[in-house]
């Protein structure tokens, strides 16, 4: 990664960029649980729901370890960070869920669905861990 990449990359990964990212991560989440779901049978391809499951809460995930992280004042242990990943993963998640029981024709309630948030929480930390690892902490 040449010097001007990293540059740009600190920039955009500094904790006030990741903290706005992480509020309108979760409108967004929000906004698509407010989508109705289709009324025409439909293949359902179960796996691929279970991976953009995962894949947006890890991006949440990311989003808030990298914001704690890098809190200006205190310095939060690696199981706290985790274990408030997996929390937001785990109440964001619920929320969505029970939102979702509101919409038409959407499922609500889903283990399998609630299961994938939670692994997406902890990808997530593991994700935020390697950025700030490799790109904020680096010279």
């Amino acid at each position: 990664m040449n010097n001007y990449t990293r540059k740009l990359l600190k920039c955009a990964l500094k904790r006030e960029c990741c903290r706005g990212a992480f509020i309108i991560w979760f409108i967004v989440l929000f906004g698509l649980s407010s989508i109705p779901g289709k009324i025409d049978p439909q293949i359902k391809i179960l796996l691929a729901d279970k991976i953009a499951h995962v894949i947006y809460f890890s991006i949440g995930s990311t989003a808030l370890m990298l914001t704690l992280s890098q809190h200006p004042s205190r310095h939060y242990s690696l199981p706290i960070l985790f274990l408030a990943c997996i929390a937001m993963a785990g109440v964001v998640g619920a929320f969505d869920e029970w939102h979702q029981t509101f919409t038409p024709n959407r499922d609500g309630n889903s283990p399998g669905d609630f299961l994938a948030n939670l692994t997406g929480g902890a990808l997530g930390f593991c994700a935020g861990l390697w950025g700030k690892k490799r790109i904020i902490s680096s010279s």
